[in-house]
């Protein structure tokens, strides 16, 4: 678990947008843990786990997308050193 914390940090770090779709994910489980009790009324138990893997998935590669397509950070002022300022 720690791996993996190190792993999001330097991701975190590296895609603008990243953080949104942490949030994104963040949220999804919520309202997922709020609406347990539907869930099994309407007996969707048998593709929940395929969906909310296809949801983490897809927010994930939406952020790194997002983040390849925009472009830069903010520190990087494009003369390829990150945070230089023109110094």
């Amino acid at each position: 678990m720690r791996s993996l914390y190190f792993v999001m940090m330097a991701m975190l770090a590296k895609f603008r947008y990243l953080p949104a779709s942490v949030c994104a994910i963040l949220a999804y489980v919520g309202v997922k843990l709020l609406c347990t009790d539907l869930i099994g009324h309407f007996g969707l138990e048998e593709w929940e786990a395929w969906f909310s893997l296809n949801v983490i998935v897809l927010a994930v590669l939406a952020g790194i997308v997002a983040s390849l397509y925009w472009g830069k950070t903010s520190t990087d002022d494009g003369d390829g050193q990150a945070g230089s300022a023109g110094v």
